[in-house]
């Protein structure tokens, strides 16, 4: 750990960047630290909140942020190729036995979904619709 953050900042900063733009910015808009921002080439680009079971439901401005990146549904890659934008939450725990994902779009959510599974739709050899 740094100077700059306290362990229980690191926890809800995340990063020494998210803690000063808090300290140092306007109060109206939401900033968020998305997890993981996966992308596979003639696939998708995936954005991924994780969340331990523990934590509970997400925050209203980290949700409604990640339900707009939702509804982009498409973007451009470097090739100006169409590209399909996912963006889920997923609720589990390491070593992620069963874990829950959320499409943020539909807001369907597969209900423990075994690591097999699991790893196999992180490698993007498998849909959602697959889970």
């Amino acid at each position: 750990m740094n100077d700059y953050r306290t362990h229980e900042e690191a926890k809800h900063y995340g990063s020494d960047l998210n803690k000063w733009i808090d300290e140092n910015c306007i109060r109206q808009m939401t900033v968020n630290n998305i997890d993981i921002i996966m992308f596979k080439y003639g696939k998708s680009l995936r954005i991924i909140e994780s969340k331990h079971v523990r934590e509970g439901e997400m925050g209203k401005p980290q949700e409604d942020i990640l339900k707009m990146l939702a509804k982009a549904r498409v973007t451009l890659d470097d090739k100006d190729n169409a590209v399909k934008i996912e963006v889920y939450e997923i609720i589990g725990d390491p070593p992620y036995e069963k874990c829950d994902i959320k499409n943020m779009f539909t807001e369907e959510k597969a209900v423990n979904v075994l690591q097999n599974k699991f790893k196999s739709f992180l490698n993007f050899e498998i849909e959602f619709d697959d889970l």
